[in-house]
């Protein structure tokens, strides 16, 4: 009897032992698809290197660094490290407060040669939690700058497409062209560090030495641009050991595709298109995000993509449903999974058995293993919620372009990848104001409440009425992508709007400042002057009678502003805080203002609107 007892009880906890291993392993499967960093947050670091993006010779120049997450709230010092000589440096030390969200500020004595400098993040013990080092080129104001070049077999000078848009300066621009060999990008690195835009034959590039294709990465990641021409560019990437590039993903590019590679900031974005007047020249995405988006039409007509690295938008307005995973600071760790089974197995059931031994109580160890199996059970199930899916869920990427921009409108495309958890059909509701396309199938169209054709092979249906566009998405297996594009074209996002009169006695008027983010200045024409507003908050309305007495608005002259300085290029035109620098310059006699927002260093704001008599500057929103 006591063995048929002690037989059942094996075979009890033996039973629950496998239910447990079986939902350790689930929750750590799904826990390991998450990438997990020792701090959750972001670090963004913002070189205001003057006209160019290069600094100019004998002026100081800005660094900001804005620090949120853990980052700011471990960190305790910001450490900038600078080389003046090369055997000598400077470090400059700054403190961090105890705000989760916070912008360090530095100014930096320019050097008279290609340098680095270093950020680095120190903990209350003062070790190293992030580290980053930033390139930079010093040269004299030269009038003539390479703008683009081409790296390859020809030994012609390459015809650059004129359509191109220097994304620094948001206007476009006559482009001058060079053949770069190996040797003089290597040896001359003015050669490649005054370029927007490099293409590369992928064949050339294969030859290149390992130094070379480290010295071109180097220049990505400090804003460079590099266009791969002909087939197997998306080896070329892989060969680079770009930081998040995903190893597992493959494609073939045609022999007639460009390959673009931008970095954006500590992210990176790739676009593959057939030409490279189909890439945009204006990105923007929620704040702290950042993303990979890659699209290729392959020869059947279909696109592919990957989303890897992709940050999700969360309580987006533009999307009326989005269900998101919570971020990876929130979700457990392996370990986690680890330390409850060992808990479970190690002391949990030995536990039992000793104690039940010693009160002479064993009858009650089979009941109590059971109970203790259910808790630990339900202690797995509700720490693995948090890294599984349970509803569809959408990735975004927001394309603005200024294709329309004199009209002062601007072209908005969201690029969305929709998936969800589970084998069956499922629906999405989307803004109506936006034209819906599917990138990946045919499509089946419906209107009002009426459903689109029946078709049995049928995988996304649409639904269009005044409230929403519905998707239908069908016949779907778990986490198969169904990829979208939603077109609109928007007025008033990302403007300053308002009415403004001018007389004898002054200027008069409301301006209402409709962005997201605190600008830290704005210029709007009044007709014979300019006014100029600081530290103006998202939402506020500034009387210009008003803000004048307090000091918030000063008015001027297009010569005092510019200081008689009419050129086709930047001009500095003056400080409006300790490290913020604004530009001010023409084309075709019309001026075009350039400008800084307040709340991320690390994002500039840009625009190509002519100012014309009683027009308000539009602002638009790229990340560096």
């Amino acid at each position: 009897m006591r063995a048929k007892t002690t037989h059942r009880t094996a075979v009890t906890v033996l039973f629950f032992t496998i239910i447990l291993c079986l939902l350790t392993a689930g929750g750590c499967k799904n826990a390991s698809k998450r990438a997990y960093r020792a701090y959750s947050g972001t670090v963004s670091v913002s070189l205001g290197l003057g006209r160019e993006g290069i600094l100019v010779e004998e002026h100081p120049f800005p660094v900001t660094v804005h620090v949120d997450g853990d980052y700011a709230k471990e960190g305790k010092t910001c450490v900038l490290t600078v080389p003046t000589n090369a055997s000598d440096y400077y470090a400059y030390r700054k403190p961090l407060s105890e705000e989760s969200e916070q912008t360090i500020s530095f100014i930096v004595p320019a050097a008279k040669y290609s340098s680095q400098i270093t950020i680095e993040l120190l903990d209350s013990y003062e070790r190293v939690i992030y580290s980053r080092t930033c390139t930079y080129q010093a040269y004299d104001e030269w009038q003539n700058m390479l703008l683009a070049g081409h790296m390859g077999k020809q030994t012609d000078t390459v015809s650059w497409p004129e359509q191109i848009k220097r994304n620094d300066l948001g206007t476009a621009v006559s482009v001058r062209t060079v053949t770069l060999t190996e040797d003089n990008l290597y040896t001359e690195k003015e050669g490649y560090g005054m370029l927007d835009f490099l293409s590369v034959d992928v064949a050339y590039f294969e030859e290149l030495s390992s130094d070379v294709k480290n010295a071109l990465l180097d220049w990505v990641k400090e804003g460079g641009t590099i266009v791969f021409e002909g087939s197997g560019g998306w080896t070329a990437l892989q060969k680079m050991n770009i930081n998040g590039f995903g190893s597992s993903k493959t494609f073939s590019a045609g022999s007639n595709q460009k390959l673009l590679y931008r970095s954006l900031g500590d992210g990176s974005v790739w676009f593959l298109g057939k030409t490279l007047s189909q890439t945009v020249s204006r990105l923007t995405d929620e704040r702290k995000s950042q993303f990979i988006l890659i699209l290729s039409k392959g020869a059947s007509g279909s696109y592919s993509e990957d989303f890897s690295s992709l940050s999700v938008y969360e309580n987006s307005s533009l999307l009326y449903r989005l269900r998101t995973h919570k971020s990876s600071a929130e979700t457990p760790k392996v370990w986690i999974y680890v330390a409850i089974l060992i808990l479970y197995l190690v002391v949990g059931i030995p536990g039992i058995y000793l104690l039940m031994r010693k009160k002479k109580r064993i009858r009650w160890f089979r009941p109590l293993v059971c109970l203790l199996a259910a808790c630990f059970s339900i202690l797995i199930f509700i720490v693995g919620t948090s890294t599984r899916y349970s509803r569809p869920f959408i990735r975004s990427l927001t394309v603005l372009s200024d294709e329309n921009s004199r009209e002062n409108e601007n072209s908005e495309t969201i690029y969305t990848s929709i998936q969800a958890p589970f084998n069956s059909s499922y629906e999405v509701s989307i803004n109506p104001a936006y034209h819906v396309t599917s990138l990946m199938e045919e499509y089946y169209w419906g209107s009002g409440t009426q459903n689109g054709t029946v078709n049995a092979k049928r995988v996304v249906s649409f639904d269009f009425s005044k409230e929403q566009t519905l998707l239908s998405l069908e016949n779907l297996t778990a986490f198969s992508s169904r990829c979208f594009a939603l077109g609109n074209n928007i007025s008033g996002i990302g403007t300053i709007t308002g009415t403004v009169e001018e007389n004898a006695s002054g200027v008069f008027g409301t301006l209402v400042n409709n962005t997201e983010y605190e600008l830290i200045s704005a210029v709007v024409n009044t007709g014979n002057e300019l006014a100029l507003i600081e530290h103006w908050k998202p939402g506020e309305t500034i009387d210009l009678e008003t803000e004048q007495q307090n000091g918030r608005v000063h008015m001027m002259t297009k010569d005092q502003f510019s200081d008689g300085a009419y050129k086709n290029r930047c001009q500095w035109i003056g400080k409006l805080a300790d490290y913020y620098e604004y530009y001010l310059y023409t084309k075709k006699e019309q001026l075009y203002v350039m400008a800084q927002i307040d709340y991320m260093p690390a994002i500039q704001q840009y625009t190509d609107y002519p100012v014309e008599n009683d027009t308000i500057i539009c602002l638009s929103v790229t990340q560096n």
